[in-house]
């Protein structure tokens, strides 16, 4: 039995790093759609984490700021506001080229995001 999209978003509501009620006013209050950027999330999640290393390990952080800024937006869509911050950081980071920075926040970040990704996951 599938479960309704009110049961989701009271499943979600227990993750902790998700603000739903933010993600819901981002979307207007549009319960299909906000699932559906959340699973497009959750989708592109792993492809991106590989990305953002690549860049890292090349010292590319102009590739790596435009991911990183997308992050930014939308985990703030999310409603994850904690990790939209973090992402935040490490652009004006990339900017800079702030080498050491990024290095050591990364991981932290990387980390976190991926299991908002899979709590997510297990939802929708």
């Amino acid at each position: 039995m599938e479960i309704t999209n009110e049961q989701k978003t009271d499943l979600l509501r227990r993750i902790k790093e998700l603000d739903v009620d933010a993600g819901l006013k981002a979307t207007s209050r549009m319960v299909p759609v906000y699932l559906k950027v959340l699973g497009i999330f959750v989708k592109n999640q792993p492809e991106d984490s590989v990305k953002l290393s690549g860049y890292i390990e090349s010292a590319d952080y102009e590739g790596f700021g435009v991911l990183v800024h997308g992050y930014k937006s939308i985990l703030g869509n999310l409603g994850a506001s904690g990790l939209s911050e973090m992402a935040s950081q490490l652009d004006s980071a990339s900017k800079k080229k702030d080498e050491s920075f990024i290095k050591e926040q990364f991981p932290e970040f990387d980390k976190r995001v991926r299991s908002l990704a899979d709590k997510i996951a297990e939802i929708v």
